[in-house]
């Protein structure tokens, strides 16, 4: 069953990590890992150990239901790989537009429940190139339009993030953040780079965390144990 983007959906920082976005050498791959707590029909019922002493009770039972939990629909997840909106590497989007990158999929992140795509370049107006071969930079005007076509989490954790140095990160965060996406898997410090985006959606809780193992280094730590 798919799920729609017209459901209500909270996203938030939060704790609980359900969706993994790992970019090993620039290359993205994602993995869900939902489970249900709930325990079938033969699972054994837990039981309260009886008092040392009776107790009479007093006070009569609450006659208010107790509230069920919201139940637990069906998820449709899609991850992408690594995703490039840099107009000096695809031209076509200075001809066509932004919207050019998400037309040929028929509404498919639209109609789904979580779209979470790898961001290979830094969302900037910060050029501050670093001495690499491939250097990267996206106009933060694409990303409202990517956010119209369903994005609602980019991974920041590849090894493009950097490209142009710690001001254009931290200014990609700010901007993927404003347009309406949450941003993983980068931050001003450790803590804010391992911080889960959190979306509350057809009865689940799903988190997304971003994780990276880069190939090449950049000359000083993009991130800190202090924030700066």
């Amino acid at each position: 069953m798919l799920g729609s983007h017209a459901r209500a959906r909270r996203i938030r920082t939060g704790a609980v990590a359900v969706v993994a976005i790992v970019a090993v050498g620039g290359v993205a791959a994602w993995a869900t890992g939902i489970a249900s707590n709930e325990a079938g029909d033969d699972a054994p019922r837990r039981t309260h150990a009886p008092s040392p002493s009776p107790v009479v009770a007093t006070v009569p039972p609450s006659s208010e239901p107790t509230p069920s939990p919201e139940p637990k629909g069906r998820l449709l997840i899609h991850g992408t790989g690594d995703v490039s909106l840099d107009p000096s590497y695809i031209p076509a989007f200075r001809t066509n537009g932004y919207a050019w990158a998400w037309s040929g999929l028929g509404g498919l992140f639209r109609d789904d429940d979580l779209t979470v795509i790898n961001l290979e370049c830094p969302v900037t107006d910060t050029v501050a190139p670093l001495d690499k071969t491939f250097v990267f930079r996206c106009d933060p005007d694409a990303l409202p339009v990517a956010r119209r076509w369903g994005v609602e989490v980019a991974n920041l954790a590849n090894n493009h993030a950097y490209d142009h140095g710690p001001r254009g990160l931290v200014d990609s965060i700010r901007n993927v953040r404003a347009s309406g996406i949450e941003p993983v898997g980068a931050g001003r410090n450790r803590a804010e780079s391992l911080r889960p985006a959190v979306v509350d959606v057809n009865g689940w809780r799903v988190a997304v965390v971003g994780l990276a193992e880069v190939i090449d280094r950049a000359p000083r730590p993009v991130t800190t144990s202090r924030s700066r």
